[in-house]
């Protein structure tokens, strides 16, 4: 694969512009452009960029307790088992906890609360064991359907998962499940674009 460095330096460029414009832009809703705004702005791209991590790293430090038991799989897939009845949903997921920046906790929160720390290792380990598989069938197969719709999935979930499990709402669930039909029809009559 050959980059041009052409191409690079018009990257770096086009993604700090998108950043100054968004600076800007968060400045000017503020009413004044002076330094101070700045940084008030700046402090607020970090907490927007990291807060979940923080948010994370107090929870499991402070306030993860083991002894409540696991849940397999209630609050990783929250919109499901909200739907039966068997977890409740709060508004914004999970409460804000005292000292932190936000009140998501990652998708790994609802992991570790429905299978342990050692569980929820396990568990992210083997989901990725079978998004492998599963590329390797995408690979090796001429209409691999499934593995297709797993990989989305598995990928979307830990790219996602930074901020909440995509399993949450009810909404991402029936988008999943009208991608799955699109998915059934695109590869039957040969309308996928690549």
């Amino acid at each position: 694969m050959h980059v041009r460095i052409k191409t690079v330096i018009s990257v770096v460029i086009l993604v700090v512009a998108v950043f100054f414009v968004l600076i800007f832009s968060m400045m000017l809703r503020i009413g004044e452009v002076n330094s101070s705004t700045l940084s008030v702005v700046l402090e607020k791209f970090v907490v927007y960029a990291f807060g979940d991590v923080q948010s994370f790293d107090t929870w499991i430090s402070a306030y993860y307790k083991p002894s409540e038991g696991i849940s397999l799989g209630a609050q990783t897939f929250l919109g499901i088992s909200n739907l039966m009845g068997v977890a409740i949903k709060t508004q914004g997921v999970y409460t804000s906890l005292p000292g932190t920046a936000s009140n998501v906790y990652t998708a790994f929160r609802g992991v570790v609360s429905d299978f342990g720390i050692i569980g929820g290792i396990a568990f992210t380990s083997i989901l990725a064991f079978f998004i492998g598989a599963s590329i390797k069938t995408i690979r090796d197969s001429v209409m691999p359907r499934f593995s297709i719709f797993f990989v989305v999935q598995g990928i979307f979930f830990f790219i996602f998962g930074m901020f909440v499990s995509p399993w949450t709402y009810l909404s991402y669930i029936l988008a999943v499940f009208v991608f799955y039909f699109y998915l059934l029809i695109g590869l039957r009559r040969k309308i996928l674009v690549y």
